[in-house]
């Protein structure tokens, strides 16, 4: 009885070229966030290299990527983070929640310098 239950696969492991890589938290964002802003590009290239902060030729060459390039691109990065915070992070933590959407689209989304690595 307990051997017809089927096993889920892993959300944190990622099959790459027949062996399993384990996700850490930086490469699950990593994968995560590539994904949505490729998907993103498919519908609507102008208006997510603006949600993102994306120039042409970066939104260009993310599209071009297909699942397995962009799977083995995140695992080649490491632990490195490839979409830092906002510079201005904590002001939206610290704003009334009524306020932080108007907040967030009066300022840039500028990843914020001198983070750790």
């Amino acid at each position: 009885m307990g051997n017809d239950v089927p096993v889920a696969p892993c959300p944190h492991l990622l099959e790459l070229g027949g062996q399993a890589l384990l996700l850490t938290d930086a490469r699950s964002t990593n994968l995560y966030m590539a994904q949505a802003i490729r998907l993103g590009l498919e519908r609507d290239p102008v208006g997510t290299c603006l949600r993102y902060g994306l120039n042409a030729e970066q939104g260009q060459r993310l599209l071009a990527l297909t699942p397995q390039a962009l799977h083995a691109m995140v695992a080649s990065i490491g632990n490195q983070s490839l979409f830092l915070p906002r510079r201005d992070l904590l002001e939206l933590l610290a704003a009334p929640e009524a306020l932080r959407a108007t907040l967030a689209a009066a300022r840039p989304a500028v990843p914020a310098t001198g983070s750790a690595a």
